[in-house]
């Protein structure tokens, strides 16, 4: 009997290990690429490949990654879920950490993967590229937990995620395609006829086998029943399950055991969820391999199982599982008393705004627009004759209810050394359609704990003591769900919200920000301004 990880971009935890250093080089190449065999599109790529190659490395090694663009337009890259202890500069957050690599430039990235493991990925941060420039990293607990002879195992084969022992690991990487131009795209949702965002008209398993795209998705293996046992780089409590529902930037470590014939091949399929304006699915199949070869056991099409009927997957659910997840062994978080009041309580409500001039459609949060600096703000805070000092007049005034906390002259949210902070996030009506969307918000430099949810809008005087969440686990992304009676008459009203707490111990700016492309480049996102006076960038 086989028992097999898959990492839907997915995670483990952290051992304390002899570190190394590694370098990788990717270089931004343009390349003709068609992954559905009919739109064929110039589209930027990491070393002529999609997805761009696995990385590899192990808790607490230094890594130097050295970017090369050989392409049309400026980029960066980041690397989702890394945390940059310390690092800040390395985070590839345009505009804030750094400038736009331009066309034929070259910018070197080191950072230390503290005290962290797991499957997390990078992607380009600049416009639509992350629709192609995308890869998966993976970062062992220790060097015997890498997989094969062909890593720092020394031959031997140990390979295990946490306490879990298994056989071997598959990466599944979903991503979408559009048959548009990216380029077009990008002018449709900042231009002046925007109507909604577009739905993918491909869902890609590994960049292959097209099938329609979604946002958010259920993901069923038919046959199989899998065990999830980390979240976004997290350990958690083994919790069986059907099926998963995984949002952008999410990622999952799942067990499955391979128990079934071996005769027959099995399905994977994909369902959207939370998603309006399509009825899309996805699907891939599950082969069995030799085991003394890579090779597939079937040289043409597979045969399925008898049982290859499309399965009933169940409707969207708040919150689906995740009240009911607990982190496994994490000293951490069983000292952390979620119970206790935070310092103070920052409240975030986006809403679609049209302006009235331009005609353009932008997500304004608090009434505050995304800046745009014409200089990275890490720069500027470093051109500063005198040391830079967080904003404490604002983080007073947000103690006491006076204000949200948000820095008009750094246009930041500042937070202090060692603060502890609820985040609440909304989500509110879209323009034009009465419908209340479901956003994925990802957090750079800092992971956080759902610890509450709510319909309509929150009320910190009702609110400020409720806990939905009985054991809060860490993340890096979190789905802020609709109310389900999501559809109203008008746009901009409250429709759901989900409270986060933040513990304050990596000096940084770091971007807060929903996961849809589109609407980050709309002005979905914050940057958090945390304890700049500690930031070792910013001392030389």
């Amino acid at each position: 009997m086989l028992l097999l990880v898959f990492f839907l971009f997915l995670s483990n935890i952290s051992l304390l290990v002899q570190a190394k250093e590694r370098t990788f080089e990717l270089n931004v190449t343009m390349d003709d690429w068609s992954p559905d065999c009919r739109s064929e599109q110039k589209v930027p790529l990491i070393n002529n490949q999609y997805p761009g190659p696995p990385l590899y490395a192990t808790t607490n090694d230094t890594v130097h990654v050295i970017v090369r663009n050989h392409g049309e337009e400026p980029t960066t890259i980041h690397f989702h879920g890394i945390l940059q202890i310390g690092t800040t500069e390395a985070d590839g957050l345009p505009g804030v950490t750094q400038a736009p690599i331009p066309p034929g430039g070259e910018f070197h990235q080191r950072f230390q993967l503290i005290d962290q493991a797991g499957t997390f990925f990078y992607h380009a941060h600049v416009g639509l590229q992350d629709d192609f420039i995308q890869g998966p990293l993976i970062v062992y607990p220790n060097d015997h937990a890498w997989p094969t002879a062909d890593g720092d195992n020394d031959g031997e084969k140990t390979t295990r995620d946490g306490p879990y022992q298994y056989d071997d690991e598959r990466i599944v990487q979903l991503s979408e395609w559009w048959a548009q131009d990216a380029a077009q795209r990008l002018d449709y949702y900042m231009g002046s006829t925007y109507d909604g965002l577009i739905a993918a008209d491909y869902y890609l398993i590994n960049g292959r086998a097209p099938s329609q795209a979604i946002h958010n998705k259920g993901v069923e293996c038919k046959g199989y029943a899998a065990m999830e046992v980390t979240h976004d780089g997290n350990m958690i409590e083994p919790y069986d399950t059907d099926y998963l529902e995984v949002s952008s930037g999410q990622r999952y470590s799942v067990l499955v055991t391979m128990d079934q014939s071996p005769d027959h091949s099995y399905r994977m399929d994909v369902k959207p969820y939370w998603i309006t304006n399509t009825t899309a699915t996805g699907k891939a199949v599950l082969a069995y391999t030799k085991e003394s070869s890579p090779q597939r056991l079937w040289p043409t099409r597979p045969q399925l199982a008898s049982d290859h009927t499309k399965p009933i997957f169940p409707k969207e659910v708040s919150q689906w599982v995740f009240p009911e997840l607990k982190p496994l062994d994490a000293p951490t978080t069983t000292k952390l008393d979620f119970e206790h009041p935070p310092d103070r309580t920052i409240v975030l409500m986006p809403k679609e705004h049209l302006d009235p001039l331009a005609l353009t459609t932008r997500w304004l949060i608090n009434g505050h627009a995304m800046p745009d600096w014409s200089m990275p703000l890490l720069e500027q805070l470093r051109q500063e004759s005198f040391r830079h000092e967080l904003n404490a007049t604002t983080v007073r005034l947000n103690k006491v209810e006076s204000g949200d906390g948000y820095d008009d002259n750094l246009q930041t949210y500042p937070i202090q050394h060692k603060e502890v902070v609820d985040v609440v996030v909304h989500t509110s009506t879209l323009l034009n359609h009465g419908v209340c969307a479901a956003h994925p918000w990802h957090t750079h430099g800092f992971v956080h704990y759902p610890i509450a949810h709510g319909s309509g809008k929150y009320n910190h005087a009702k609110d400020k003591n409720l806990r939905t969440y009985a054991h809060p686990v860490a993340k890096d992304t979190t789905l802020i769900y609709p109310d389900k009676d999501n559809f109203h008459n008008q746009a901009g009203v409250p429709c759901g919200w989900t409270k986060l707490r933040i513990y304050a111990d990596n000096p940084g700016l770091w971007g807060f920000h929903c996961h849809i492309t589109g609407h980050m480049l709309q002005g979905m996102m914050v940057v958090v301004e945390m304890g700049t006076d500690r930031i070792k960038y910013l001392q030389g």
